[in-house]
């Protein structure tokens, strides 16, 4: 599997994989007149500013070409030196392979690199899966807040 900084060019496809995976990860969880705004003309322009910021990036895992799913990051806005696990989102047929692990892993490294001290993310109430993933990989308990008219936790790793 390869790890890379993903590129404007990669931007189409990751934004299908992030409009495809919001709506089924979120239905139920979100109110539908929010999922409804998350098309892939509006995150195709959001997505291509977000990566032309300093500081943010996205990486991206592929296998023989293959894209397979990323994970997008910038400082945090409420901690200092923090970076933020902006969005990690996977592939179905790719899932519980190891392709999460590996990009947070990825971004571990990378953030140490930096000089950050570590890394916070957020998870809606619901995303199991996600959540059970943050944790085995050793993110703690930070608060609870609401976000997208939901419940969220935010986790945090330290470096």
């Amino acid at each position: 599997m390869e790890i890379r900084l993903l590129v404007k060019e990669d931007i189409n496809e990751m934004v299908k994989l992030y409009v495809k995976s919001w709506r089924a990860t979120y239905k139920g969880i979100i109110p539908d007149k929010i999922l409804d705004t998350i098309t892939e003309e509006k995150f195709n322009k959001i997505w291509s500013e977000y990566i032309t910021k300093e500081k943010n990036g996205i990486f991206g895992a592929f296998e023989d070409e293959n894209f397979l799913g990323f994970g997008a990051f910038t400082p945090d806005e409420n901690m200092e030196n923090v970076l933020y696990l902006d969005s990690l989102h996977i592939k179905d047929e790719y899932k519980g392979r190891g392709v999460g692990t590996t990009i947070i892993s990825t971004l571990k490294r990378y953030a140490k690199q930096e000089g950050y001290i570590g890394i916070s993310v957020s998870v809606m109430s619901g995303n199991v899966k996600a959540r059970n993933l943050y944790i085995k990989l050793g993110a703690k308990h930070l608060k609870n807040y609401i976000g997208f008219e939901t419940q969220c936790e935010k986790l945090y790793w330290e470096l």
